[in-house]
């Protein structure tokens, strides 16, 4: 037998080598007679290249684009000279309807804080009561002496404690608003902090307001010697000034929030409340009439009581009901404003779903005014029946 028919063949060693990986296996598998793969690196593309690079890849993130357009520049930003800043936000526009609402239902839902800020303000009250006469001792003895001096202090006082109050419901309403607690303290001495500027802003009011009458009676001086033209001429002015003092009016309706809720002085307070009102003036200047009609509900049976009753115990707890009630409206009003206006995140929050809302605001307000028109009214006619019954009959 041949040498080649007796050799024996081995059968595979299973475990002396390696396994070859995918690549080496396919390297293995080729052919004979197959040339073997260039392992050089292609040369980099440049002047030395052999020619152009190869087109890139889609979906390869490093050329920009994957499979798409490549994105947009991104967008150029100019410098700003120094001290940009970007603008207020512009007025958004208000709902009169909700508005109203709004402040029936914070006055219901957290009655007995307003009420208790409002203490103030009825103190106040009950100090003009004090120092000033009524109309029944003006009538029967006209020539009795009045104190100017406690007359005025007793004003003083009475703005002042206004002022407090509208300062304190400010920041209630606002911190309410925005889902924090807040207490009676906290309220006051957060608004009593800004009563500095404010006091600045009301000197500055009062020398503008100076000011201006001071021009409008040189005016009026002038225009008389004109003869009847001039007559004319003064009812057309006066005429004119009257919606521009409306109108100032309402473009100065966020004022009191301003300074309260804002770090500004005076004349910004000012700038400001002119800049986030633009827009707005005739929805501003009706639900300012609106609500001061309702507040005037209660104030108008106190003002009766003021005048015609005899005793002045009751004038004073009347006033005080009438100003706790009337002097929360406008500073919630004002402050609920001021948030639509100016973009503040107000909104419902666990905080203000407790109580019955705006049924129980609108409650107290009515029920109390009426209840004050119904006393006042009855006293003010038996009041005015006694005063036709001592007039001098021909």
């Amino acid at each position: 037998m041949d040498d080649q028919e007796t050799r024996r063949i081995d059968p595979p060693a299973l475990n002396d080598e390696p396994v070859a990986t995918g690549d080496e296996r396919a390297t293995n598998d080729e052919p004979a007679g197959t040339p073997a793969r260039d392992e050089t690196p292609a040369p980099a593309d440049g002047p030395f290249s052999d020619g152009p690079p190869p087109p890139p890849v889609p979906g390869d993130p490093g050329e920009g684009w994957a499979g798409g357009p490549p994105p947009p520049p991104p967008p150029q930003v100019w410098p700003q000279a120094g001290g940009w800043a970007p603008g207020p936000p512009q007025a958004a526009a208000l709902d009169i309807g909700s508005l109203l609402g709004r402040t029936f239902d914070t006055l219901g839902r957290e009655w007995s804080l307003f009420l208790a800020l409002s203490i103030p303000a009825g103190i106040g009250g009950l100090i003009t009561v004090v120092v000033s006469r009524t109309f029944n001792e003006i009538m029967t003895n006209p020539y009795a002496p009045q104190d100017p001096v406690s007359s005025f202090a007793g004003a003083i006082i009475s703005v002042i404690a206004s002022v407090i109050t509208a300062l304190g419901v400010i920041v209630a309403t606002d911190r309410l608003w925005r889902g924090q607690q807040v207490g009676l303290v906290e309220a006051l001495s957060a608004g009593a902090r800004r009563l500095p500027v404010l006091i600045g802003l009301y000197l500055l009011l009062v020398v503008a307001v100076i000011g201006i009458a001071i021009a409008v009676t040189l005016a009026f001086l002038l225009i008389l010697q004109a003869g009847p033209i001039g007559a004319l001429l003064l009812v057309l002015v006066v005429l004119a000034i009257i919606p521009v003092a409306f109108y100032a009016e309402a473009r100065l309706t966020v004022i009191l929030p301003v300074v309260v809720l804002e770090d500004q002085g005076p004349i910004d307070s000012v700038r400001r409340a002119w800049r986030v009102t633009k827009g707005s003036v005739l929805l501003l200047f009706v639900g300012l009439i609106l609500i001061s009609l309702v507040a005037a509900i209660s104030t108008w049976g106190a003002s009766m009581l003021l005048l015609f009753s005899d005793s002045r115990v009751v004038a004073g707890v009347a006033l005080v009901l009438a100003t706790m009630i009337s002097a929360p409206l406008s500073g919630i009003w004002m402050t609920l404003a001021y948030g639509d206006l100016t973009g503040r995140g107000y909104g419902d929050s666990e905080l203000m779903a407790r109580g019955k809302g705006r049924n129980v605001g609108a409650l107290i307000v009515f029920g109390v005014g009426i209840l004050l028109l119904l006393v006042g009214g009855a006293i003010a006619g038996d009041g005015f029946q006694r005063l036709l019954e001592s007039l001098p009959r021909r």
